[in-house]
């Protein structure tokens, strides 16, 4: 029933989940200044991992399989929250005790995510709607300052392109496999549109505030700014009475960031059956992460990056394997 009922809430909160936190702080790192052309690579990448994970039904019944993805789940979900809390804690309320931000995002989140999944699909296909508007808008109005020039095209280097589409890869479409485990046993069919549909529409979205971040700030101005779509929206105005449209894009960070730490959320505790203890570990991991600076360092380590990422490759296939090849073997202990 859930399968037919939500199909469309399901495709849009699959293009929210790829947008996430990466609105607020993308492009960003080595070769940033190709990250265009690294976004349309990346592409190739999420089609080909659209391919397994549409295969990717359930985890197996294995306690090590769980830890593990569990442990990938607090992982992403401690980067997403870092990412928004940093950015509400020096952009928004400097004032503000950052414990305080952390406190009550963290738990805003959880709420969300411990809630019923109607409430996530219902949340994502309304935000979803804003988002692009908003989008949209942005790029009209930004119009005018917009220089193809500034994509960098002469200057095309192949390393700094891989360097962004596997940033790209690694804090965006590879991270798809937790979707796997938040919608469950979908028939194959629905599967493929809802990670393609998806997808193709999250893939878009990124797109277009990636070119329009380029175009209009160019790649000098983008490597001296920690929130590059925020600055670009606040160079935009309205007609001669309104400028500085970057309030809007608080919306979307505050949408896409909440419904992906809610999806995360739901995936973890929904892994193990104590949930009201895996809640309780969850908010407080999730306050140590976000505040203690030691942590940060870790997660903005390349080393953490590489493991993130040979994680989302082989991880899938693993779980493939062990589903076709050892269910058959082992029935009792294996449950696809």
């Amino acid at each position: 029933m859930e399968n037919s009922a939500f199909l469309k809430h399901k495709i849009f909160l699959t293009a929210v989940f790829l947008l996430g936190n990466t609105i607020i702080v993308f492009p960003k790192g080595a070769g940033s200044q190709f990250s265009f052309y690294g976004c349309l690579l990346a592409l190739l990448f999420n089609i080909a991992f659209c391919f397994i994970i549409a295969n990717v039904k359930n985890l197996p019944n294995i306690f090590i399989l769980k830890i593990l993805f569990a442990v990938f789940c607090f992982v992403i979900l401690g980067i997403t929250l870092r990412d928004y809390i940093n950015f509400v804690d020096t952009a928004r309320l400097p004032q503000t005790p950052r414990f305080l931000i952390s406190v009550i995002y963290i738990f805003l989140t959880i709420y969300l995510g411990a809630n019923h999944k109607k409430a996530i699909y219902l949340f994502s296909f309304f935000s979803f709607f804003i988002i692009f508007v908003i989008f949209i808008i942005m790029l009209i109005l930004s119009g005018n300052k917009i220089s193809l020039v500034n994509l960098n095209l002469k200057n095309f280097n192949f390393s700094g392109v891989l360097n962004q589409s596997l940033t790209f890869y690694i804090h965006s479409f590879g991270q798809l496999i937790v979707l796997t485990q938040f919608f469950k046993n979908l028939p194959k069919q629905k599967s493929k549109v809802i990670y393609f549909g998806g997808g193709l529409i999250g893939f878009v979205m990124i797109l277009i505030y990636v070119f329009n971040i380029l175009a209009v700030l160019g790649t000098n101005v983008l490597g001296n700014v920690n929130y590059p779509y925020a600055t670009l929206t606040g160079m935009v105005s309205f007609a001669n009475n309104y400028s500085r449209m970057d309030g809007f894009t608080y919306y979307l960070y505050f949408f896409s960031t909440l419904i992906k730490s809610a999806v995360i959320i739901n995936v973890i505790i929904n892994l193990f059956k104590n949930k009201k203890t895996i809640i309780t570990l969850i908010f407080i991991a999730m306050l140590l992460i976000t505040n203690i600076n030691a942590v940060q360092n870790i997660l903005h380590s390349n080393l953490l990056n590489l493991i993130i990422l040979i994680f989302e490759i082989f991880f899938p296939i693993l779980i493939l394997v062990i589903n076709k090849w050892f269910y058959k073997l082992s029935p009792k202990i294996i449950e696809s």
